[in-house]
C-alpha cells in the first residue's frame, strides 16, 4: 500500500530490488489496467498489450494501426476482436511481436507476415489453401524463420486431415512408435497463470529445406497446431526411438 503520489517511485524502487536480487535468472509481470493503473518507465522491462473490442460495428481500425505504429515493438498482443473484416495491414507492427494471441474472423494477414515465435488465431475463417500456403513457406525457408509454436482454430469446417498432409508433404513417425510431446514455455503467461503452450502430440512433421529442422504438425478437429523442434530431422527421429526404447524398458520393468 502507498499513497497515490509516491507511486511511482514506490514502483520503481521495487522493480530495481528484483532485478539487483534475483539478475536476468526470472521473469515477472507488472499488471496495468487501462490508464488508471498505469506502470513508469523502467530498467529491462518488455511491454505486452492486452485489448477487448465488443462493438461489432467498430471502426477505428486506423488510430488502432497508429497506435502500433508509434510504440516500440510489443513482446506480446493479445486482442479478442470478433469483427468480419481484416484490421491489420501487412505493414503493421503487429507482426513484428513475439507472441500474439488474437480473435479475428479473417486472419489472412497475421497468418502470411507474423515474423515472431508464437502465433495463436482463435475462431477465424482461415482458408485451407492459405495453411498449406504457410506449412509450405516454413518448409522452404522462405518465411517464418522465428517460429516456435502455431495454432490456427477454425470457426465452421473442420481440417481435411488426410488431405491436408499430403498437400504438405508430411512425413511419419512410424504407427508403432510414440510421438514426442511438442510444448514450450509461453512469451507471455496470461491471467490463466498456464506457463506451456498447448501439447502438440503427433506422428506427422515437416522438415525445413534449409537446415532439416523440423516441426510437428497435429490436428484435431477444427483446430491445426504446428511445434517447430530444435533438432534436425536425424536428432528428431533418435530422440523417437530413445523414448520408445525408454518406455518399452518401463513396462517391461513393471
Amino acid at each position: 500500500m502507498f499513497h497515490e503520489e509516491e507511486k511511482e517511485m514506490v514502483i520503481q524502487s521495487i522493480h530495481n530490488y528484483f532485478l539487483d536480487f534475483f539478475g536476468n535468472s526470472m521473469e515477472y509481470q507488472w499488471m496495468a489496467r487501462h490508464y488508471t493503473y498505469s506502470i513508469p518507465r523502467l530498467r529491462n522491462l518488455s511491454s505486452c498489450f492486452d485489448m477487448t473490442i465488443v462493438d461489432l460495428e467498430w471502426e477505428d481500425d486506423e488510430n488502432l494501426e497508429n497506435f502500433f505504429a508509434y510504440c516500440p515493438v510489443w513482446k506480446c498482443i493479445n486482442i479478442y476482436f470478433p469483427c468480419m473484416y481484416d484490421i491489420f495491414t501487412p505493414e503493421s507492427k503487429i507482426h513484428l511481436a513475439e507472441s500474439v494471441k488474437i480473435h479475428e474472423h479473417f486472419a489472412t494477414p497475421i497468418l502470411s507476415h507474423f515474423k515472431g515465435k508464437q502465433l495463436v488465431i482463435n475462431h477465424t475463417f482461415c482458408k485451407f489453401s492459405e495453411l498449406v500456403e504457410f506449412v509450405n513457406k516454413w518448409k522452404s525457408g522462405e518465411s517464418f524463420h522465428k517460429l516456435e509454436y502455431l495454432r490456427i482454430q477454425k470457426n465452421l469446417l473442420e481440417f481435411p486431415q488426410t488431405h491436408f498432409f499430403n498437400e504438405i508433404g508430411a512425413k511419419y513417425i512410424p504407427a508403432t512408435r510414440i510421438p514426442p510431446i511438442h510444448t514450450l514455455l509461453k512469451v507471455h503467461v496470461e491471467d490463466d497463470r498456464e506457463l506451456n503452450t498447448d501439447p502438440i502430440i503427433s506422428h506427422a512433421y515437416v522438415v525445413r529445406e534449409t537446415d532439416n529442422r523440423v516441426a510437428s504438425v497435429m490436428i484435431q478437429g477444427k483446430t491445426m497446431s504446428f511445434g517447430v523442434w530444435d533438432m534436425t530431422e536425424e536428432e528428431f527421429l533418435s530422440m523417437v526411438d530413445y523414448f520408445q526404447i525408454y518406455f518399452v524398458g518401463r513396462i517391461i520393468s513393471s
